[in-house]
């Protein structure tokens, strides 16, 4: 730090260097870790996604890292903090030990919960079953627990047959609503869905024709002509959900659907209350409530799980940069001012 203080070099700029040299370094190293696993594992068309969610969780621990090297005195010290940092990231993210085992809440937390509700009974039954829904809180404060809930819901939602079918219909459901459907939407509809029924049952002889088919989809998703023949699937062969659906982690994400679309969790005006369950695609944070005409209105924050946890990872490598920079100032100040 002396060092690059008499060559006048700006602290903004020399944390800027340090950060994205340590984070083009992660971004290799993410690649080759992803490309390595995703091999060994059998995951297919899924690199982009796993490497960009890998390389986000890096940066912020890159942040992270620079902060501590700011603290300490001498490498040892640091070395003595990893274990602490690294230990709650295997802990809390929620792979390693499921969240619905771990200890929920104080007992004392939830006695304020029943005394401060409008009906003890009915909020006693909701906070019970909503309490092996929700996330520990100390788990919010957790990179791998953002990181991991993305990369599940990724496997389940953009692997190469989900993603292809979610466009499908997409494209189905906006046909149907239209209104002034033409001869050609008809056709078109028909297409969509006999494309849809092919690919959900596509078998093939190789996992390189099943590749050609996925091509031939594609085509149809970009507005072409439906090839039946070209689709039709060869019995006894490697199934494409078999290839690129991992079951299990289809079920989860499923699972999590299904409880956050409990239309059995209402409000006191009897509205549906979303709650956001871990592996849920979609995430409702509420952010104010004002009266309305004839009911209150809430506004909130609605968007995906890959936005918000790329966002919070994002900011936290941020809050972390910024607060790396007020050290270093401090430690850099003249002695006696």
């Amino acid at each position: 730090l002396n060092r690059e203080r008499n060559l006048d070099v700006r602290l903004p700029y020399y944390i800027l260097s340090k950060f994205l040299t340590l984070a083009l370094f992660s971004a290799v190293q993410c690649a080759l870790f992803v490309g390595v696993g995703n091999a060994i594992l059998e995951i297919r068309g899924m690199f982009l996604e796993y490497w960009f969610f890998m390389f986000v969780t890096a940066a912020s621990g890159t942040s992270l890292g620079l902060l501590i090297s700011s603290i300490v005195v001498d490498a040892k010290t640091a070395a003595n903090f990893v274990p602490l940092v690294l230990i709650p990231q295997l802990i809390f993210g929620g792979a390693l030990i499921k969240y619905e085992e771990m200890n929920r809440n104080l007992d004392m937390i939830y006695t304020f919960e029943r005394w401060f509700s409008t009906h003890p009974e009915a909020a006693a039954a909701h906070t019970r079953d909503d309490s092996q829904l929700k996330v520990p809180f100390i788990s919010y404060f957790v990179a791998t627990h953002y990181t991991y809930e993305a990369l599940i819901v990724a496997q389940a939602k953009f692997n190469p047959l989900a993603s292809r079918q979610d466009q499908l219909q997409r494209q189905i459901d906006a046909l149907v609503e239209k209104q002034d459907r033409t001869e050609a939407d008809g056709r078109r509809l028909e297409d969509l869905k006999d494309t849809l029924a092919l690919l959900s049952g596509m078998e093939s002889d190789s996992l390189k024709s099943v590749e050609k088919r996925l091509q031939r989809v594609d085509k149809v998703i970009a507005g072409g002509v439906l090839d039946a023949d070209g689709l039709r699937s060869r019995t006894g062969g490697v199934a494409a959900e078999r290839i690129f659906t991992n079951q299990k982690v289809a079920d989860l994400v499923s699972k999590a659907e299904t409880e956050q679309s409990d239309y059995r969790r209402v409000d006191e005006q009897g509205r549906p209350r979303p709650l956001n369950v871990f592996f849920s695609p979609e995430k409702h944070y509420p952010l104010a409530t004002f009266p309305g005409i004839s009911r209150q209105h809430k506004i909130g924050i609605h968007t995906s799980v890959y936005v918000f946890n790329t966002a919070t990872l994002a900011g936290a490598s941020l809050a972390l940069l910024v607060l790396l920079y007020g050290i270093l100032r401090r430690q850099l100040r003249p002695r006696g001012m």
